[in-house]
Formats: structure tokens, C-alpha cells, sequence
């Protein structure tokens, strides 16, 4: 492993900043053909009495906003840490991977010159990174190709290449489509063999979102795949050629585009639900004080009468699928109200059972009261969170009244 000299920074920082750091080890995502990774340095601070370590996390974007998010953590708070890398790297769903300094400081430095670039202001806490921005390292093109293998998860198929293919593409994300295409880590047009490969086939002049391929079979072993992409408030349905050889792309050919309606796009991304009501039999802030273990990789969002945590995959296996969906990476929802009921929510069976196991053999279970189970074709949860009622089973009859 490659160790980093001792570095003495000095300005008008504060005696932590100012400390003496020995890189002690660096992991990173293997996410970037999601178009996103999360990175993580610890420092050890050598004669240091406000703190022995630095814990520094780092969010890069790869389509519209590079270094996007910078948070740390001071000391050896074991709680703190794992939450901060929850909260960063699990929602990502990709495999962990060890970063020599070199390459984790070089990756600090390419996404804060990308922000330069495009006139985006460096994430707040600079006066705590910005030793890493006084000294870039160099690397080779080999050296690079080396660090690029390890933040790209390995292709194992086909429709695993088109479907990173076709997010990169429509994401205006050439280095990524680049490491897709043959020859790979070549983003320039040079790298496109055969029919052109590049990105003019896209229909949106900004960074879009694939919201559902389907891949069938075309003519000559080729593919063909009807995507569904969103930008804005946009919709879009495009066919697409794609030649896979290799596992690599060596060919694209738009076939067709249709502008689509928001209330189309809806319906094509339409899954069922099913929903499970518990009602909390204990104050609901006595409730979210408890821990919870739901999973490694949970976001949390506030809303007006409770809180939402989404739960993620652990992994992005639903890229390696003949029909990709983007929110199949979601394993499911709990939703606690600030009025008493603990909603658990999931597009599959499987799950919601799965949910309700790990519910109730928590140290919650015992404070919790099982009520209605339901079966929707289409979800819910989101209206019922969005309405002014605070009774999850009063919503649904409301919503469904019985006839007199």
C-alpha cells in the first residue's frame, strides 16, 4: 500500500485542521457506472490532544454535480462513523474497495477540478480537505486504468453492458460511456468502432434518467431496447440498435423516439404495493429514540406528519436484467407517524414478509400491535404521506368508500 508523507498545514485553521495526518486506509464504491460514488479516508493526526483520527466522506457525481457532498467526523466515535458511511455509501447498493492514498487523494483532486470546470462551488468543510487540494498526485494512464477497474462493478452479461450503457448515454456522461465501448478507458470519439457510438443519438440536450429498458432480441445477434427516460418534467420512449461484443458496446443505432405524457410514463412504471400497518403502542418519540436495526443501507426523509426511511439493496443486481427498472434498487419503506402507526411498505411479496420478520423479532417488536394488511396495483404510501390524514386504514376508506 502506498503511505502518504506527513503533511503540516497552516493558515488560519483550527489545531485539528492544523495537525500533522498519516494516511491509514481509503475505500471506495464501485459505483461509478451508476454515474455516482462514495469514498472514505481516515487519517491518523500524529500529536494531536483534540482528536487522534480524521474520518473524512466523500460524494462524487459524475453528470451534473462532480464533488457534491464532503462530510467528516473527528475522533474514533464508532457510532458516528458507521452512520456517516451509511448514510453516504448505502444507498449506492455497490461492493467496497481498498484505495492506496494516491489514488483516493487523485480522485479528490479530478472532482474538485470538474467543479472548477463547470462553475460549481466546492461542498462546504474545504478548510478541512483542502491539504488534499495543495499537492495532486500524479498518476499514469495505467495507474488510472488500475484505480478505474476498481470503482466499476464487473459486467457479466449483455444486458448488464446496455443497461450501464444506456444510463451513461442518456446521463451526457462521456468517460463512462467510455469505459463501455470498445476500446475501453477512452472516452474521446476515437474510442468508437463501427457504427458510431457516441451520443448524438440521445434526445435530451441535458443529463437524463433511465427510468425502464426492455431488451429483446434484434437482427444479426444484435439488440434492441426500448428505454424510457426522464428529464425534468419530460418523457421519452426511444429504440435503440446495440451491438454487444466482448461485453462491450461496438455499436448504437437509434430506431425511434416518442415524447410521452407524465401520466403515461406513470402507468409504464406502475408496480403493485403491499403495505402493513402496526399501530405504536408507546409514544412516537419514545419510539424514535430506539434503535432500529432496518439495514445498512437506509435514507431517511422528514415529512410534514412523519418520517420516511427507504431501504435499499445491498447490491445493483437489478442492472443485470433483461427489464431494468431504476427504482428496483429500493427493498422497501417504513413510514412512522407522528401519530402513532408504523406503515411498512414494498412492491413484492417476498419483501413485505421479509419486512415483517425483521420488524417484529426486533428489540420493537414488543411495542408494536400488527393491524391491516393490504394489496394495491398501484402504490399508495407516497399519496397517503402527501395527504392531510393521520390514520393510514381512515385514508383507504376514504379513498375506496363502501356503497351503502
Amino acid at each position: 500500500m502506498t503511505t502518504s508523507p506527513l503533511r503540516l498545514i497552516e493558515g488560519g485553521m483550527s489545531d485539528k485542521e492544523r495537525a500533522k495526518k498519516q494516511f491509514v486506509s481509503a475505500i471506495i464504491t464501485d459505483t461509478r457506472l451508476m454515474g455516482a460514488t462514495a469514498m472514505y479516508i481516515k487519517w491518523e493526526l500524529l500529536n494531536c490532544p483534540e482528536a487522534e483520527s480524521l474520518h473524512q466522506f466523500f460524494y462524487f457525481d459524475d453528470e451534473e454535480f462532480g464533488f457534491e457532498t464532503y462530510r467528516s467526523v473527528w475522533g474514533e466515535d464508532e457510532e458516528e462513523i458507521l452512520g456517516m458511511e451509511q448514510a453516504l455509501m448505502g444507498g449506492l447498493g455497490g461492493k467496497k474497495k481498498e484505495l492506496t492514498c494516491s489514488q483516493a487523494l487523485f480522485l479528490v483532486n479530478k472532482y474538485a477540478c470538474w467543479n472548477k470546470a463547470h462553475d460549481i462551488d466546492l461542498p462546504e468543510g474545504e478548510s478541512e480537505y483542502r491539504f488534499i487540494l495543495q499537492d495532486p498526485p500524479i498518476l499514469t494512464p495505467e495507474e488510472e486504468a488500475r484505480l478505474y477497474n476498481k470503482t466499476c462493478t464487473q459486467l457479466k452479461s449483455d444486458y448488464h453492458v446496455i443497461n450501464y450503457y444506456l444510463m451513461r448515454a442518456v446521463g451526457l456522461d462521456k468517460e463512462g460511456v467510455g469505459f463501455l465501448v470498445k476500446p475501453p478507458w477512452d472516452a474521446g470519439e476515437e474510442a468508437f468502432l463501427g457504427e458510431p457510438v457516441g451520443l448524438d443519438w440521445v434526445p435530451f440536450d441535458s443529463p437524463s434518467t433511465l427510468c425502464r429498458n426492455t431488451i429483446s432480441d434484434g437482427p444479426d445477434g444484435s439488440y434492441l431496447c426500448e428505454s424510457l427516460l426522464e428529464n425534468g418534467k419530460k418523457y421519452c420512449i426511444t429504440v435503440t440498435q446495440i451491438t454487444v461484443e466482448d461485453l462491450r458496446v461496438t455499436a448504437c443505432r437509434l430506431v425511434s423516439t416518442m415524447d410521452v405524457s407524465g401520466a403515461e410514463a406513470a402507468m409504464m412504471l406502475s408496480r403493485p404495493e403491499f403495505v402493513s400497518v402496526y399501530e405504536i403502542i408507546v409514544d412516537p418519540e419514545e419510539f424514535d429514540e430506539k434503535s432500529w436495526d432496518l439495514s445498512i443501507s437506509t435514507m431517511v426523509t422528514i415529512h410534514d406528519n412523519g418520517k420516511l426511511f427507504l431501504s435499499f439493496n445491498t447490491n445493483n443486481n437489478h442492472v443485470n436484467k433483461q427489464v431494468f427498472r431504476l427504482s428496483d434498487d429500493v427493498f422497501g419503506l417504513y413510514y412512522v407517524t407522528d401519530y402513532g402507526q408504523l406503515i411498512l411498505s414494498s412492491s413484492t411479496l417476498k419483501n413485505i414478509q421479509s419486512m415483517e420478520k425483521k420488524m417484529m423479532g426486533s428489540p420493537l417488536g414488543h411495542i408494536l400491535l400488527p393491524g391491516s394488511k393490504y394489496e394495491f396495483k398501484e402504490p399508495v404510501l407516497y399519496e397517503f404521506i402527501q395527504s392531510d390524514f393521520d390514520d393510514f386504514d381512515e385514508f383507504i376508506e376514504y379513498l375506496n368508500p363502501e356503497e351503502d
